[in-house]
């Protein structure tokens, strides 16, 4: 599921810079999380020079990893895209160090063939110190973000995120700062309840609620991208209401208006795009077609009263003197073969309303009553 998730917004969200950064947090939680589950890391450990042992140290680096991509999100939000860099890149390189020394500090143990949890020593106490020192200062950070947001919230939905980074903050710092504790009084050679509970700490299990929570709130960004993919969206739903008033009004009556796109920039284009591009286009074949538009017909306007409720009478109008002008410059090959406009310039309708009214107008307009009417 985490590996789905992943790809899934890799493929569709790296547009935006935070979209980009909480990426770079997917990335390395999800492999924090493959790396920490045994059955994954024993397979693995037939590529890795150093097998399962150097794979603890790989999952212990990239839930580092994770935390400081998580504190490149709050300094892109207080410094901005165009500044946070700098800072964030000084975060990499020090976790990216502290990398280093994992494996130097896990070396002795790992020629013992045993986890650093397992054979203790110095090495122990100064591998989860510095393991925890990165984590703890992104928790601080995240309390002073908590602090500034605490005072902008205002519905229930700003409150509720704000206080789960809080939870998530404070939980980090405790757990991290017992476990760096711990292991500092282990590698002294003190052994007791608290150093076996900080050595089961160190195996990660209480980790993981932190990642599959991060992955958690990551699934309806996710969806959404899917539904846009397959333009499920509510934009792409928009879009294809309005595609009959599309068709007839701009791509029959009028195609001068259609703006003529290469075919890679039709299929990048995002649903918003392509929707307010849709809309203009149908805004400027009205402005166009409704000048070829004369008044209803005696009979079919009474029919109009008649048979069509009132709230949609004049929207039903509206759409049957446009089709009428569609026909009639379908008729005679269009706006440059139908000479002069012979009405002036009229108001442009709500076009959603419009959109509403066509279906029915159709039928009105192909009715056996009514054919040729208009």
């Amino acid at each position: 599921m985490i590996c789905v998730i992943t790809a899934i917004r890799l493929a569709l969200v790296r547009t935006a810079p935070v979209d980009k950064q909480i990426n770079q947090v997917v990335i390395f939680g999800m492999l924090s999380a493959l790396f920490r589950e045994p059955a994954i890391a024993e397979r693995l450990a037939h590529f890795i020079p150093g097998g399962v042992l150097v794979i603890n140290d790989l999952w212990h680096f990239c839930f580092v990893m994770t935390c400081v991509a998580c504190v490149g999100l709050f300094l892109l939000r207080e410094e901005g895209p165009e500044h946070y860099h700098r800072t964030y890149r000084m975060w990499v390189a020090s976790a990216c160090t502290i990398g280093v020394l994992f494996l130097v500090l896990s070396h002795p143990a790992r020629q013992r063939g045993l986890l650093l949890q397992d054979a203790l020593g110095w090495q122990y106490g100064v591998y989860f110190v510095l393991y925890a020192v990165l984590q703890i200062a992104a928790c601080f950070i995240a309390f002073g973000l908590v602090r500034s947001l605490r005072k902008k919230a205002a519905g229930l939905r700003e409150k509720a995120v704000v206080t789960v980074i809080f939870l998530i903050a404070f939980g980090g710092a405790i757990n991290t700062s017992v476990l760096a504790a711990g292991a500092i009084v282990a590698s002294a050679g003190v052994d007791n309840g608290f150093t076996r509970e900080t050595e089961i700490r160190a195996g990660g299990e209480l980790l993981l609620p932190f990642v599959a929570f991060t992955f958690l709130i990551l699934v309806p960004t996710t969806l959404k991208a899917l539904a846009r993919l397959f333009r499920l969206d509510a934009d792409s739903q928009e879009a294809r209401t309005l595609r009959p008033l599309w068709r007839d009004l701009a791509e029959s009556a009028a195609p001068e208006v259609i703006l003529p796109l290469p075919l890679i920039d039709r299929l990048g284009a995002t649903p918003e795009e392509h929707l307010y591009r849709r809309r203009m286009e149908i805004r400027d074949a009205i402005s166009i077609v409704s000048r070829y538009a004369g008044r209803l017909d005696d009979a079919l306007d009474d029919y109009v009263e008649d048979t069509v409720p009132d709230d949609i009478q004049e929207d039903v109008r509206s759409a049957l003197e446009l089709m009428a002008a569609v026909r009639y410059l379908a008729e005679v090959g269009g706006t440059e073969q139908a000479g002069p406009p012979p009405y002036p310039r009229r108001p442009i309708p709500d076009i959603d309303a419009l959109a509403r009214a066509w279906p029915h107008a159709r039928t009105l307009l192909e009715s056996p009553s009514f054919e040729g009417a208009v």
